[in-house]
């Protein structure tokens, strides 16, 4: 007698606890809650994969004449550097003459540009490395 009684008062609170579980999951404001949390974590994945697009456009982007000229100066110099490395006399006379012929207004002006929007870099950066690379690769230029 007392098991069956046990067992009814078992099912009763079993019953409930349950009822209260669901009640509790499906209350509105939780439900709020859980969907303006699943929508803010999709916010912030397409915000992310959207950010990820901005270098890959900066990267491929035309270069201003200011910044063509910041590039054609830095390949200059470093192919001066590669060429002359075993003989400084004839390397230091060549960079000074290139400074020289530098409009050093014009590089601080570009510098300026390019620091005020560091993801501008990314082209500078990028059309650099084409040049030194097909440079390297065709040794009688």
């Amino acid at each position: 007698m007392k098991n069956k009684q046990f067992y009814k008062v078992y099912e009763k609170s079993s019953t409930n606890n349950s009822n209260r579980e669901f009640n509790k999951l499906c209350h509105p404001v939780r439900i709020r809650k859980s969907i303006s949390i699943i929508l803010s974590i999709l916010f912030m994945l397409t915000s992310c994969c959207s950010e990820r697009t901005t270098p890959d456009k900066e990267i491929t982007r035309t270069l201003t004449s200011n910044e063509r000229y910041l590039v054609n100066l830095y390949v200059k110099i470093h192919e001066f550097e590669r060429n002359l490395q075993n003989n400084p006399e004839e390397l230091s006379k060549k960079l000074s003459q290139l400074e020289k012929e530098t409009d050093s207004q014009r590089i601080r002006l570009t510098l300026s540009e390019l620091e005020k929007d560091p993801t501008k870099w990314l082209a500078v950066y990028n059309r650099i490395n084409k040049l030194l690379t097909r440079n390297s690769q065709n040794p009688e230029n």
